[in-house]
């Protein structure tokens, strides 16, 4: 069988062309380099991040052919003369060495190449057109922060650390411990320096709520959450204070994740306060989404994954990976990429119909809040949040970016506070801090809700204030 591989070439003597052998040495040369290749790939597969150990499909696969490559490129080598094995192995090897180099020069073109746009790309990034963006309005009111640097530097790894799924609650911050900027293990509950562990408190408070509860616009000790908890101990109420405040919540989805904790946590670790600090994202979601939806994104990429569309989900994966590293990428390519699907579920629908129906979730998420809180003991409090659709004498800073929203969608806000306040202002577990900032002088908003990173002492003052009023009024009354 070894000498079938040459015999149908032999010369007229008898013997086989040294060009022969030398392609035989190439074939069997590079099987031996593929075969390495996917044996390397079989046994590299635990190494990435988030596989699962063990032996899968794909690597047993590569396992199989990486072997069969092997053995393929050993025989053929075997069966040559060790002369001309020797020769044509050279022969490969110098051939070889041409085309890395060659690769090798074309890669660096790449390389400087893509460098260049993505230098290009960021300049351009640093020079936005129109309003100036959120972020760099951000790092203006954050100028006298005296950890500043810090805060930023951790606010960075926070973002890069990226969410955590969650059964029913969808997702939340991945816990992080820095300097500034701290979640825990504890159902990724954001750390407030001023709360006391449970064996030793008096009182539990969650509080739940959307980014400007998550407050990501400041430190730990700053937060609106971690407010509360100073005005209750400056009162001489020591109390566990756990923020549970994610971005773009909305009533509906703080109901849930208040649900599954309830049922999760230890019966010593219920809570006996419990506040839901709601009032832009209910009617904003509602007016760009549809009345009682989450953010139109996250509901078309749940949709494609589980009615299995794998083809716009995998072009988002690769869309996102990019945008993760390039700002070129990010800017001028995954635009072209993501599936336009994904960004379909805006709807801006500032209809009276909508607006009633917005309206009448929301309160109807607080009954079936109120209800659980009675079953359970627990004492709810639903905070109509401050936002600049309500600030009376907003400053220019405010102004400048308030007024490049559409007026449709802040007329649609503006209606919903006035209707919620019409129908449960009555109620004693209710708290309008709508007009908290009004003519205060102070710029207190950045863009359409989030607040800059002192504002949360006065938002926090005045929720610790009612609490500690309902905690006296309980123990009067029991």
């Amino acid at each position: 069988m070894s000498e079938s591989v040459f015999s149908a070439n032999r010369t007229s003597d008898g013997r086989t062309p040294s060009s022969h052998y030398t392609a035989f040495s190439r074939i069997g040369f590079w099987a031996i380099v593929a075969g390495l290749l996917f044996v390397l790939i079989a046994f590299l597969g635990d190494a990435f991040p988030q596989s699962h150990p063990g032996f899968g499909r794909v690597q047993l696969h590569s396992l199989v052919i990486g072997g069969i490559l092997l053995i393929m490129g050993s025989f053929l080598l075997s069966r040559i003369p060790v002369a001309e094995r020797r020769r044509g192995i050279l022969v490969v090897a110098k051939s070889a060495g041409i085309i890395s180099l060659k690769c090798a020069l074309l890669i660096f073109m790449l390389i400087l190449t893509i460098l260049a746009v993505e230098v290009w790309a960021r300049l351009r990034a640093h020079r936005p057109l129109g309003p100036t963006p959120p972020k760099k309005r951000l790092l203006y009111l954050l100028a006298d922060l005296p950890e500043r640097d810090q805060f930023l530097s951790d606010l960075k790894a926070v973002r890069s650390a990226g969410g955590k799924y969650h059964n029913y609650s969808l997702y939340s911050v991945r816990p992080i411990a820095t300097d500034t900027i701290n979640f825990t293990d504890f159902y990724a509950a954001r750390h407030c320096p001023a709360s006391i562990p449970p064996p030793d408190s008096d009182e539990i408070i969650w509080l739940f709520g959307g980014s400007t509860m998550l407050n990501l616009e400041t430190t730990d000790e700053l937060t609106l959450a971690n407010q509360v908890g100073k005005y209750l101990q400056d009162s001489g109420i020591s109390a566990t204070v756990k923020n549970f405040g994610v971005g773009s919540f909305q009533s509906s989805l703080e109901l849930a994740k208040f649900q599954e904790l309830l049922r999760q946590v230890p019966a010593t670790q219920v809570p006996t306060v419990v506040v839901f600090y709601d009032g832009y994202n209910d009617p904003g979601h509602g007016y760009m989404f549809g009345a009682g939806n989450i953010q139109g994104d996250l509901a078309i990429k749940l949709r494609l994954l589980i009615e299995g569309y794998h083809a716009p989900t995998m072009r988002y994966a690769v869309a996102q990976s990019l945008g993760t590293y390039s700002v070129f990428c990010r800017d001028y390519i995954c635009p072209h990429i993501t599936p336009p699907v994904i960004c379909s579920g805006c709807i801006n629908d500032a209809s009276h119909g909508n607006l009633e129906k917005t309206v009448s979730i929301y309160v109807d998420n607080t009954k079936m809040i109120r209800a659980i809180c009675r079953e359970f003991g627990i004492l709810p409090l639903f905070v109509l949040q401050p936002v600049p659709h309500t600030k009376k004498g907003r400053t220019e800073f405010e102004d400048e970016f308030y007024c490049t929203l559409p007026k449709d969608r802040r007329m649609f806000i503006q209606d919903f506070y006035r209707c919620v306040q019409e129908t449960i202002a009555d109620k004693d577990d209710f708290l309008d801090l709508s007009s908290l900032f009004d003519f205060n002088g102070r710029n207190d908003f950045y863009d359409h809700a989030h607040t800059g990173p002192y504002s949360g002492k006065d938002t926090g003052r005045a929720i610790g204030k009612r609490i500690l009023k309902m905690i006296q009024e309980r123990d009067e009354t029991s």
